[in-house]
């Protein structure tokens, strides 16, 4: 019974480091965040900002075009962070992960649902956090995505001095 109850503890523990963990590390790449910030908040949310500008060009506000917007986008990101937290490596939390993620998407439905069931300005309540927490599953989800975080410039440089080595040792 011990041993169960520190496995759970551990397991909370474990799964508590590994979302502050990856909270904190994209915060050294640059190149994730102009990613996260261009591609996944810029371009990915191109149809908000679309209905934002034409909302505002023709004066007439159909809260419901925004709405539904944000609530796909939403659903999007999450269900594409999610899927991408289904394969972390960590074999310790990998089935609560799963489970997490399972979950999320399938409350993610729900609430897309709601916000578009709810409609009118009183659906911004639910839409609006929910696509902040789409961004906060991306952003865990792909902290440690190689081709986000990767230094290519060091990268490179250590191959051309490689190179460089291999043409000094040759001659």
């Amino acid at each position: 019974m011990i041993k169960k109850q520190a496995e759970k503890i551990s397991k909370w523990k474990e799964l508590n480091t590994f979302f502050k963990k990856r909270r904190k590390s994209p915060l050294d790449h640059p190149e994730f965040l102009i990613y996260f910030v261009l591609v996944i908040f810029g371009f990915g949310a191109i149809g908000i900002w679309s209905s934002l500008y034409i909302e505002n060009y023709e004066n007439v506000y159909n809260h419901s075009n925004i709405v539904h917007n944000i609530a796909s986008f939403a659903i999007a990101i999450i269900s594409a962070g999610s899927i991408e937290l289904m394969f972390v490596e960590n074999k310790y939390i990998k089935n609560p992960l799963f489970l997490i993620s399972i979950s999320t998407i399938i409350a993610s439905v729900f609430i897309f649902f709601a916000t578009l069931k709810i409609g009118g300005p009183m659906a911004y309540l639910l839409a609006i956090p929910f696509g902040i927490f789409s961004l906060y599953i991306w952003w865990i989800a792909n902290a440690e995505n190689a081709n986000l975080t990767k230094n290519y410039f060091n990268e490179q440089s250590n191959t051309v001095e490689g190179l460089m080595n291999n043409v000094n040792d040759y001659e």
